[in-house]
């Protein structure tokens, strides 16, 4: 068990230091597609937000007579050349700012060093568009006031899109996060699992063993009829040892030949009663040997004869299981590991969220359980 556990996180590093090159590299083109979509649906609405100011302050008269207002403004149609070139820009911008967010790692960037040298490129940018359009009108448009808008403006464009592409990466990582969590998770529990399944069969073995060893002391006949029982169940049970599950059906057929072992020691002092119906049998699940594990606690625990007979009663209420048997208490107490019960109880914990349920009596020893969730 270690060792698998061992190649699994040998397996995990490998991913980890390929998914720089390879699956980190898929991830980064997969976003840049997703910002780049996001860059055509934002850049007509960032030239909207940018020209409605203006438009709107050069048809109210609010501005000032200095102001040379452009022809094509007056025009309802006018509005879209200069709405184009926004979005060009802006398109631009969210360009410079994709470049940056694909080249940080090689840049060595930290996030706050990425945003001051958006800012930085975008006002070059901008800087370098209004010398370009002075160089090729001698004698420029007045705005006035609003000279220093298409900076402001341009910062504010800026702004929102470091918001965007943030929100949208972080949203990617916390999904990302999410599911590795739930992978983790999910490789944690199946080798959790795999830990208790290994433990029933030594746990087994070793109450079969102390069982031999008293009928070899006790009886050599019974000791060699119980060696051929066990052998046979020890070849049913290495067969379904792989399944985490077993159908209830399946699981009392090892629990009967686990009983015939012990009518083998105990003759005529063991009665077992069940009451499940056929639905139950067929479609319900338990963990492999959850029977039997029972069947051993009573056994172990229990003081019983032909004369004091052990009842073991398996029925269903409630859309629950149950085990029952009725209490002895012996005046030795017996060794014990402490493995089956615990044992048990954590793996229906890991298979239908719920632990067995334990009502200990002076009268009855009760176990209650929730059969496992397909």
């Amino acid at each position: 068990m270690l060792k698998n556990v061992k190649c699994y996180y040998r397996a995990v590093d490998g991913i980890k230091r390929t998914s720089i090159f390879g699956i980190k590299q898929a991830e980064m083109d997969k976003d840049t597609h997703k910002l780049v979509r996001m860059a055509f649906i934002t850049s007509p609405l960032l030239a909207v937000y940018n020209m409605a100011p203006i438009a709107l302050l050069l048809r109210s008269g609010m501005i000032g007579a200095d102001v040379q207002r452009p022809p094509q403004l007056h025009h309802p149609l006018g509005v879209l050349f200069p709405l184009a070139i926004i979005t060009c820009f802006a398109l631009i911008i969210w360009s410079l700012n994709i470049w940056l967010v694909r080249n940080q790692r090689q840049l060595r960037l930290r996030t706050g060093s990425r945003y001051l040298l958006s800012y930085l490129l975008t006002g070059l940018l901008v800087l370098g568009i209004f010398s370009a359009l002075s160089a090729l009108r001698p004698t420029p448009m007045g705005f006035g006031m609003l000279r220093y808008y298409p900076f402001i403006g341009f910062a504010a464009n800026n702004t929102f899109i470091l918001i965007i592409i943030d929100l949208l990466l972080n949203r990617e990582k916390r999904g990302q996060l999410e599911m590795e969590k739930a992978i983790l998770e999910a490789q944690h529990m199946k080798a959790r699992h795999e830990t208790l399944k290994q433990q029933i069969q030594p746990h087994f073995l070793f109450n079969a063993l102390n069982t031999l060893k008293l009928l070899i002391r006790n009886d050599g006949q019974k000791a060699e009829s119980y060696t051929v029982r066990l052998s046979r169940f020890l070849r049913t049970s290495i067969s379904d040892q792989l399944k985490e599950s077993l159908t209830v059906a399946e699981d009392l057929e090892i629990f009967g030949d686990f009983m015939e072992l012990q009518k083998v020691r105990f003759p005529d002092a063991i009665q077992v009663r069940i009451h499940l119906s056929e639905a139950t049998l067929k479609h319900a699940s338990v963990p492999a040997f959850t029977f039997q594990t029972l069947a051993e606690n009573a056994i172990k625990h229990n003081a019983f004869s032909a004369q004091k007979t052990l009842h073991i009663e398996i029925g269903e209420a409630d859309d629950q299981l149950y085990f029952v048997n009725n209490t002895s208490i012996r005046r030795r107490v017996v060794d014990s590991t402490g493995i089956g019960l615990k044992n048990l109880s954590e793996r229906f914990l890991i298979g239908s969220g719920e632990a067995l349920h334990v009502n200990h009596t002076n009268e009855e020893f009760i176990v209650r359980f929730k059969p496992l969730t397909p």
